[in-house]
This record gives structure tokens, C-alpha cells and sequence, in this order.
């Protein structure tokens, strides 16, 4: 009589059933692994899907795998490599995550942006290789140049108090706005609430405190305009 148990299986006898998995140990192993590795995938990928959700706050609509948290764990993934698909993969998750991605948009690796719901970039904007762009309201124009290791930076923070330490004072977020066709160099550091017109150039190391007018040429610490492109194009003294 056949064992009931057997029989569940599919099999004529519990024996059996031992005999059939020790012929065919590899195909079992092989397929209890892929599986293993599958569901060990799926469960991370909605794990970090879930906490991105914590931290960044999409609607609760959209699935997790298809929203803003799986968008930031690509672009995690995505953002030491070099090449020309990896620059096209981060302009294509860009586009989901920044406020405003333009057409032509160029992202180097090691690009770092804060919050890309207060960002806005126009067409043909390339920035460099180790960039930051902080949290508040950042408005990059068209056709903009950033170097490597420039730093945007919107927040300002207080220190007016001397029986707290800072760290524990408030404070604010001011926008940033880099007009059309500016010309950022190397290390350029720019500080919460500047506005740098159109057409200007910012020479490399300098620390934009202030706002910078446009068709300027501007450096040093903290930088100032030391010549007008337009003046110069008018065939006049620079400034």
C-alpha cells in the first residue's frame, strides 16, 4: 500500500521520492539558489524603496517600486560610473527625480544633489565631476558650464545666539539662480541667495558671496567682478 504522504508528492513511495532528489542533487541546488537570489533581490529592492520613501515623501499613490525611492537608489548605483550609457541612465532617472531636466543635460560622475524636487535645469547643462547642489531653490538657465567640484550651497545658518551651540540654531533656505550661457570654474564655492547673471564667467576657486551682474568676469575670494564682457565687446576700457 502506498504511503498517503507519497502519494502527495507524486511519488509511489517515501523511498522513492529520497532516491529521485539524490539523482538529481545539482538541478535542486541550482534552482533553490536562483530562487533564493530572487526573492533576496525583490526584498531588497523594496526595502531601500521603502526607506527612500521615509526620507523623500512621494505620494502614496504610486508604488514604491516605480517612485522616487527606486529612482534614488539608481541613481546611487549610477553615480561613480563612468561612460556614455551611464551619462545617458542619469539624465533619464534626472528627469524623474529633478523638479525640471532639460534636453541635453550632462551629469558627471559624482554629481551630489540634495533635494532634486527644488531643482530646475534648462537645456545643454553640464556639470562636473564631484559637484554638489544643496536643498533650497537651485534655477540653472540654459547652455550652463560647471567644473569639476563646484558647490552650490542654499543653506544659511544662524549663529546670532551665544548660549546655544549653532548646530542647535535655526536656519533658512535662500534660491540660487545661475542665469543662461555662465561659465562656472573649478572649485567654484556659491553661497545661499546669490543670483549670477547671464553671460558671466566665474574664474576657478572663487567664493560667490554676492550677486554677480550679467557678461561679468568674476574671481577671487570672495569674488568681484574684475571686467565686462559686454564693455569689451563694445570696444570700451573693461571694468
Amino acid at each position: 500500500m502506498n504511503s498517503p504522504t507519497g502519494e502527495r508528492l507524486g511519488f509511489r513511495s517515501i523511498p522513492g521520492f529520497v532516491k529521485s532528489l539524490a539523482r538529481r542533487p545539482s538541478q535542486m541546488v541550482h534552482r533553490v539558489f536562483w530562487r533564493s537570489i530572487a526573492a533576496l533581490t525583490r526584498g531588497c529592492l523594496r526595502s531601500a524603496a521603502y526607506h527612500l520613501n521615509e526620507m523623500v515623501g512621494f505620494p502614496e499613490q504610486y508604488h514604491p517600486l516605480y517612485s522616487r525611492g527606486l529612482l534614488h537608489f539608481l541613481w546611487f548605483l549610477l553615480k561613480p560610473i563612468e561612460g556614455g550609457l551611464a551619462l545617458r541612465l542619469r539624465h533619464l532617472v534626472a528627469r524623474g527625480l529633478f523638479a525640471r531636466c532639460g534636453k541635453g543635460v550632462t551629469l558627471r560622475p559624482g554629481v551630489s544633489i540634495y533635494d532634486g524636487r527644488a531643482l530646475s535645469i534648462g537645456d545643454h547643462v553640464s556639470i562636473g565631476n564631484g559637484s554638489y547642489i544643496g536643498g533650497g531653490p537651485v534655477n540653472i538657465g540654459d547652455n550652463v558650464r560647471m567644473a569639476r567640484y563646484v558647490v552650490i550651497e542654499t543653506f544659511d545658518h544662524h549663529f546670532n545666539r551665544l548660549d546655544i551651540p549653532i548646530r542647535l540654531q535655526d536656519g533658512q533656505n535662500k534660491p540660487v539662480v545661475i542665469e543662461e550661457d555662465v561659465w562656472i570654474g573649478v572649485r567654484v564655492t556659491i553661497c545661499p541667495g546669490v543670483r549670477i547673471g547671464r553671460g558671466s564667467v566665474i574664474g576657478a576657486g572663487s567664493v560667490v558671496t554676492r550677486n554677480i551682474p550679467e557678461y561679468s568676469v568674476a574671481a577671487g575670494v570672495p569674488a568681484r567682478v574684475i571686467r565686462s564682457r559686454s564693455a569689451q565687446q563694445d570696444g570700451k576700457s573693461p571694468v
